[in-house]
């Protein structure tokens, strides 16, 4: 079947944006570019579920238990240079517990806590493809940080295309 007829679609991919005592829980990885912070994220495997995805990149990624509450946004990016267009499905969530002998991803460096002020201060290398828009959700209101616009996690529980 030749490209043209063929059904066009995006790479889904899933972050998870944590906050604790002030400070994201970002990865420093290997890129093509060099070092980057990112937020804990990864594709969507064949089969899995998004809150599924979102759990699995964050223990891989960072060795920490995640347990998504509330979707943050659904953001979409494409990369000039491949074309390549990504769907993104934020999450946040709480933290369980942490396994700091379990090894962290390939080309994953490391699982750190950024206040917002340093994660500005290296915006040079913040992934601005995957994990900008993320970051932009948060805001400062009576001396916090707080998620704007979530869903409640109830309602991020139900596929939204399972209606379609």
């Amino acid at each position: 079947m030749p490209d043209q007829d063929r059904q066009w679609k995006p790479n889904v991919t899933v972050a998870a944006v944590v906050e604790r005592d002030g400070a994201f829980l970002l990865v420093e990885e290997q890129t093509a570019d060099g070092l980057r912070y990112n937020q804990p994220a990864g594709h969507l495997e064949a089969g899995e579920s998004l809150l599924d995805a979102v759990v699995r990149e964050t223990l891989e990624e960072t060795a920490w238990q995640f347990t998504p509450t509330a979707l943050i946004g659904v953001y979409q990016y494409r990369q000039r240079q491949s074309g390549i267009t990504y769907l993104r499905f934020a999450f946040t969530g709480n933290l369980s517990g942490h396994d700091a002998n379990r090894p962290l991803d390939t080309g994953i460096i490391d699982a750190l806590w950024l206040p917002p002020a340093a994660i500005r201060a290296t915006r040079r290398t913040v992934l601005e493809a995957d994990g900008g828009p993320a970051f932009t959700q948060f805001s400062s209101s009576n001396g916090g940080w707080s998620v704007r616009g979530t869903l409640a996690y109830q309602q991020a529980r139900q596929d939204p295309y399972d209606d379609w």
